[in-house]
């Protein structure tokens, strides 16, 4: 079973109804079970909490059908709490990690923090022209000069965030027109207490400099 924050579990309250036949002759009784009646109903937890398992395994506990090993096991599986931590424990524990195996023939790091981190970020002038040079993306001179970026001349950049919410793990921007300040670099690459900061570093790579 692998580790959940919580889990729901049923309860099923059996009735039987059973024709017990007495034969007088013979002294002796036979017995059929005629009627089986099923009710699921949520089960009934330590501390009124219902219809959820690990506070049902605590009730078994209390009452000693479970050992304590029994019980510290399940715990580690049905955790309520620290689920993420339990989750890194037994992925490091069969050598494997959260992480995003980037294609380098497509994408470039620039920036990482946590599980992507591999060094401190690129400094202004190779994220710019990481940007700007040697993206597939990268807009022409002419272009720059210009002021505009046509239709394949727009930088792209990924940012990977597996703590957020399903939605927001891979967000992607696209540069529209030049950067006439260094502000999109400092909010990309910038550490969390870093102050004014609306881009929190979380990884970030660019198209290839490759």
């Amino acid at each position: 079973m692998p580790t959940v924050s919580r889990s729901d579990c049923t309860q099923v309250d059996l009735v039987e109804t059973i024709k017990i036949v007495y034969d007088s002759a013979a002294s002796t009784f036979t017995g059929k079970l005629v009627e089986v009646d099923l009710t699921f109903n949520a089960c009934r937890g330590i501390h009124n909490r219902n219809n959820d398992l690990y506070a049902y395994m605590a009730k078994l506990f209390y009452q000693g059908d479970l050992t304590p090993s029994q019980f510290r096991e399940a715990g580690q599986i049905i955790t309520n709490t620290n689920c993420d931590q339990a989750t890194r424990m037994g992925l490091n524990n069969n050598g494997m990690s959260i992480g995003y195996d980037a294609d380098a023939a497509n994408w470039t790091k620039v920036a990482g923090r946590d599980d992507f981190f591999e060094g401190e970020p690129f400094g202004y002038k190779a994220f710019m022209d990481s940007f700007f040079v040697h993206s597939q993306t990268a807009p022409s001179e002419a272009s720059i000069q210009a002021g505009t970026f046509p239709v394949g001349e727009t930088p792209i950049m990924m940012r990977i965030c597996y703590t957020c919410v399903a939605t927001h793990r891979y967000i992607f921007y696209r540069r529209l027109t030049p950067m006439k300040d260094v502000s999109v670099y400092y909010n990309m690459t910038a550490k969390d207490n870093s102050p004014s900061i609306s881009n929190r570093l979380t990884s970030a790579r660019t198209r290839p400099i490759f």
